[in-house]
């Protein structure tokens, strides 16, 4: 295997991806730096180096490979959903994709999720209610926190039997308010 070794130079972390003629160089053209990194990847990648994954990888490389997960990731893959802000348009199509995504992998299991938000958009909400009752599988509703307005109206939305509260939790549940504007 091929070991990896510092440039001499030590101005910049970027040094050493460069060859040595560019390394120290400020004045050398962008196209040369760009030759030569791409140059140095290709030389990189013809010296053996296994790029496809790490499926056959030691228990240490994928263990390194779970620590670069993020917290969503890792709750996603227990089927876990977590809603915890407001109900606006970018949470609910993530949500609904998150919904999708769980349900095609396998409608047999239960889908959690979990809210905690003050509620928000209607419309927003009212995609990711429609999420919900298009998935096969049942999808269990946990109030963590607060769960008002469209968050009391997701938390209700659950399975008949799956829907659970945390013992400090709030919901609060409101008339529905509008208003219309513009000039008479």
């Amino acid at each position: 295997m091929a070991t990896i070794t510092a440039p001499p130079c030590s101005s910049s972390p970027s040094c050493m991806f460069l060859t040595r003629s560019y390394c120290c160089s400020r004045s050398a053209p962008r196209a040369a730096i760009r030759s030569s990194a791409v140059a140095a990847a290709r030389q990189t990648l013809s010296s053996g180096w296994d790029l496809s994954g790490l499926s056959g990888a030691r228990p240490a490389a994928r263990k390194a490979r779970l620590e670069e997960l993020d917290t969503s990731d890792m709750l996603l893959r227990q089927r876990i959903i977590f809603l915890g802000s407001p109900v606006d348009d970018l949470n609910a199509d993530l949500i609904t994709s998150q919904l999708l995504l769980l349900d095609a992998k396998d409608h047999t299991k239960d889908i959690k999720l979990f809210i905690n938000s003050p509620g928000g958009s209607i419309t927003a909400g009212m995609g990711i209610y429609d999420a919900m009752k298009f998935c096969k599988a049942d999808i269990s509703t946990v109030c963590f926190g607060l769960a008002a307005s469209m968050g009391a109206f997701l938390l209700a939305a659950g399975t008949k039997g799956k829907r659970f509260c945390m013992p400090n939790a709030r919901i609060m549940i409101h008339q529905p308010s509008g208003g219309a504007g513009g000039k008479v």
